[in-house]
């Protein structure tokens, strides 16, 4: 089976299915939970504040709750003391909005096909330091997992979604996603 529909169909039915997404509830409740005090922490070191970036706030929950279903964390190094998101973080969240607007932004090459490769609009570069931006910070995590579950012999239960597609074996009992497909997967 082609690695997009099998990564479709692992999406519907493992990822996102009821009982994966009841799993993560908690894990969802929680950075609502720690999204509120952030809010709070905002308001409070900011006697002046008259108003709250929703914006921000809206990116920094929809980022920590994606970390959690995906790695099972919210923070790659140290969390930021207001509980917000810290240096690494942000630029791993700034990264990802900068990659998803050049896939949807209008780039001539999208329409010529011979001026792919040659990055006219700029785009293409833009596009390929979101993406080295994006493998920095997810590379050491899937590593040390790959490493957890096909070396060492995993641990007890599957937390995250990357547990998940690490584990995934066929009906011959080999794994389904190489490193690689499960790198592009954890963009």
């Amino acid at each position: 089976m082609e690695s997009r529909k099998l990564m479709k169909k692992v999406m519907v039915t493992k990822l996102m299915s009821p009982s994966t997404l009841n799993k993560t509830l908690g894990d969802r409740t929680l950075e609502a939970d720690n999204i509120v005090t952030y809010i709070f922490n905002l308001c409070g070191l900011q006697s002046t504040i008259n108003s709250v970036n929703v914006r921000d706030v809206a990116l920094t929950y929809s980022h920590a709750v994606m970390m959690r279903m995906m790695f099972g964390q919210r923070h790659f190094e140290e969390p930021a003391e207001d509980g917000g998101l810290g240096r690494k973080e942000r630029e791993h969240m700034d990264a990802i909005y900068q990659a998803i607007d050049c896939f949807f932004s209008f780039n001539i090459s999208n329409y010529i096909s011979c001026l792919r490769g040659w990055n006219i609009d700029g785009e293409e570069a833009k596009l390929r330091g979101a993406i080295d931006i994006i493998n920095r910070c997810n590379d050491p995590i899937i590593h040390e997992r790959m490493h957890l579950w096909r070396d060492k012999g995993g641990k007890e239960t599957e937390d995250d979604w990357l547990d998940t597609l690490i584990t995934l074996k066929n009906n011959q009992g080999m794994y389904l996603f190489t490193l690689d497909e499960i790198r592009l997967n954890a963009r």
